[in-house]
């Protein structure tokens, strides 16, 4: 067992950042907590500790007397970590429990009365948490088993930034988590694969800008957000058990962002079918999308299709006409089926689209000649299009005058045939300022 010394910590009134980063053996951890000025806190790779004891607030004499550190007067309140505002806990594979100070037992003695971020990550075994934290406004939680003890921080009404990523046992978050968190701008929750449901009452986030729920497996509902009128970025990825679009989301006025993609239950032709004849289904999101008057990123497709290869059809793409009277779209990403052929024709008509990103379209062996229609494109971005053989015609290529980037990912015919100097395609690329394929920029005009 190994313990780090805590003789001169009371001397070292001065230190604003401690970072204890790698120490392996370490099994306890130093006393901090009385420190007057200390603002960063980091405990990254510490494989032997499993308990964050008492002995980091406070440490106490023979006889349980506890020094004075604030001789100084730089301490101007009865508080544990008076100072700090920002604590990391990270990789601690055996950290089981983190407990409470027993100092803190007056009530006039605080605990983290600054803090403002915290940020736990792989800390699988961790399942209990002190309580504290009034001033926290960012909470992170990756890669851990369990965010129902740790979610008591996320209920401070100054919380802005709420992120859970990889929590293993996650399957609901506290109904009155929506009341409370009155200050909330960001909330991102991604790979919490037993994540069943979201509250009903996730329209009462007013002040959330950013949203996005990722990889949540088993999640087949999304609540009403109609109530989200601050709201600019929504992202929904890979949910694949997701049946049902959110609803509301024409009220969602301040949107700018969306993105909703391989969710494969989101049966896109047969809704598209439905809307035809019933007047519901999936073309309530694009008339709802037609009601944002600040959206300028939509990404649409690869959520409507079984993902087993004999059950996808090789003729339809998504219906992005309704889109063409938005004339505040700027950036478009479509999301394709590895057998479809083409893309969307209605797309040579949005001639003010700045950004395009296209994927997934494995069917596709020719770009076609009218994508030099889009004359406002300025950055094209190709990925996973794995038969894609030629770009269109030279003549077109240099007729889109503000095209000055394309990246090209995991399309490796493409990028065989783009090769600098040599390929048979990039003669046609070849005065564009930046080019880049597969991560590598294989040319950079000033």
């Amino acid at each position: 067992m190994t313990v780090v010394n805590n003789d001169n910590l009371a001397s070292l009134d001065n230190l604003v950042v401690v970072r204890l980063v790698d120490c392996r053996r370490c099994s306890h951890l130093p006393t901090l907590g009385q420190l007057p000025v200390l603002k960063t806190l980091v405990i990254d790779g510490m494989m032997a500790v499993k308990q964050i004891g008492t002995e980091l607030y406070t440490q106490s004499d023979g006889n349980g007397v506890q020094p004075d550190y604030s001789s100084s007067g730089t301490q101007k309140r009865n508080a544990l970590f008076p100072a700090l505002t920002t604590l990391e806990i990270k990789n601690c594979p055996n950290l089981e429990e983190w407990l409470q100070s027993e100092s803190t037992n007056p009530p006039d003695l605080e605990l983290f009365p600054c803090l403002e971020k915290l940020l736990i990550v792989g800390c699988p075994l961790l399942t209990i948490t002190p309580t504290g934290c009034p001033s926290l406004r960012h909470l992170e939680l990756k890669q851990i088993k369990s965010a129902q003890r740790l979610l008591q921080y996320g209920k401070s009404s100054k919380l802005t930034s709420l992120i859970l990523n990889d929590v293993k046992e996650l399957t609901h978050l506290p109904k009155e988590l929506c009341e409370q968190l009155t200050s909330l701008e960001t909330l991102d929750i991604r790979a919490c694969h037993k994540l069943a449901c979201l509250p009903d009452d996730l329209g009462k986030l007013t002040s959330l800008k950013k949203l996005g729920v990722w990889w949540c497996l088993v999640l087949k509902t999304f609540p009403e957000i109609g109530g989200l009128r601050s709201l600019i970025q929504l992202d929904i990825r890979g949910c694949r058990e997701l049946t049902e679009a959110p609803y509301g989301l024409g009220a969602c006025t301040s949107l700018e962002k969306l993105g909703i993609t391989s969710c494969r239950n989101l049966d896109l032709k047969r809704r598209l079918e439905e809307e035809r004849v019933s007047g519901s289904g999936e073309y309530r999101i694009a008339e709802s999308v037609l009601r944002l008057p600040r959206l300028r990123r939509y990404v649409v497709g690869g959520n409507g299709i079984n993902e087993n290869e004999e059950e996808q059809p090789d003729h339809f793409v998504p219906d992005i006409s309704p889109l063409l009277t938005m004339k505040s779209i700027r950036l478009l990403g479509l999301v394709g089926w590895p057998k479809l052929k083409s893309l969307p024709d209605q797309l040579r008509r949005f001639t003010v689209l700045e950004t395009l990103t296209i994927m997934g379209f494995d069917g596709l062996e020719e770009m076609p000649e009218w994508i030099g229609e889009l004359s406002s494109l300025f950055r094209f971005t190709i990925i996973r299009c794995r038969n894609l053989r030629h770009l269109p015609s030279r003549t077109v290529m240099l007729g889109m005058k503000k095209l000055e980037s394309i990246q090209i990912w995991n399309c490796p015919i493409l990028a065989e045939g783009c090769a600098k100097d040599v390929g048979p395609e990039w003669h046609k690329i070849s005065h564009i300022k930046y080019i880049e394929v597969d991560g590598q920029t294989i040319q950079n005009l000033p």
